[in-house]
This record gives C-alpha cells, structure tokens and sequence, in this order.
C-alpha cells in the first residue's frame, strides 16, 4: 500500500469518526464550565450560592449554545437561531436544576462544595445534551456535525 494510499484511507476513517464534534461540544462545554465556575465563585463573594449560580448559568450556556451551534453542529446562518437557542437552553435547564437542587439540597454556602457540584452535574448533562442536541440538529435538516 503506498504512502498517499494509506493517508486516504485514515483520513476517511477520520471523517466518519463521530468523535470529533464530541470533542469539540466537550471543549466548549469546558469553556462554559470554567467561564461559569469563575462567575460563580466571583458572585457567590457578593450574593447567595443559588443567585451565583443562576446569573452564572445564564451567561455560560448563551455562549456555549451559539458556540456549539456554529462550531460543532456547522449551522452558522440566522434562520432557526430563536429556535435552536430556546431548544438547547432548555436541554441547559436540566442542569440548573439539577444543580439548583443540589445546592440547595446540601444547605451550605460553601463556594469549594458548591464548585464541586457544578463539575459533575455538568459532565453528566452535557454527553446527554450532546445526543439530543446533536439528534435535534440532524433531524430538523440542519448541517451535519462540523468534522
């Protein structure tokens, strides 16, 4: 098998590898994470832990959703967007309130226990969020997942 034979070969095994839009909705998905762990420990300094969490929240999973639409999903133009916003933050308020309830549930304003928190109900809801968003995506027609 020749040198350029073989590189063909592994580049289709690459593209029909279902992995990298994964990889690239759990990297922006760690974005948001970081991005909502910083507000959180920033605003729980100046409020309470659920108020923290829910102005943190909102400000993380606007910027994954547009992120995740255009880089991970490959739709990048203005029509659907209302639509596919308002569909991936609800898939998003799963996890605020799973995270709602967890906090609450533990009756501490500890911003270490609460940051704990947050890391694994996000790992946990974002691979769900990944299959039903990446579903929703092809489904209504939109582009395949970006490769």
């Amino acid at each position: 098998m020749s040198l350029s034979a073989l590189r063909a070969s592994c580049d289709r095994r690459r593209r029909r590898w279902l992995g990298w839009p994964l990889l690239r909705f759990a990297g922006i998905g760690t974005a948001a994470t970081v991005l909502q762990l910083l507000l959180f420990a920033l605003l729980s300094q100046f409020t309470s832990t659920t108020t923290a969490n829910v102005i943190a929240w909102v400000v993380s999973t606007l910027a994954a959703n547009l992120g995740q639409r255009g880089v991970v999903f490959g739709v990048t133009r203005a029509e659907g967007l209302g639509r596919d916003l308002a569909f991936s933050t609800v898939t998003s308020l799963v996890g605020l309130l799973l995270s709602a309830e967890l906090l609450a549930t533990l009756g501490t304003d500890s911003t270490w226990i609460g940051l704990a928190v947050l890391i694994g109900v996000n790992t946990v809801v974002g691979t769900g969020r990944y299959l039903v968003m990446r579903r929703w995506f092809s489904h209504r027609g939109a582009a395949r997942p970006a490769r």
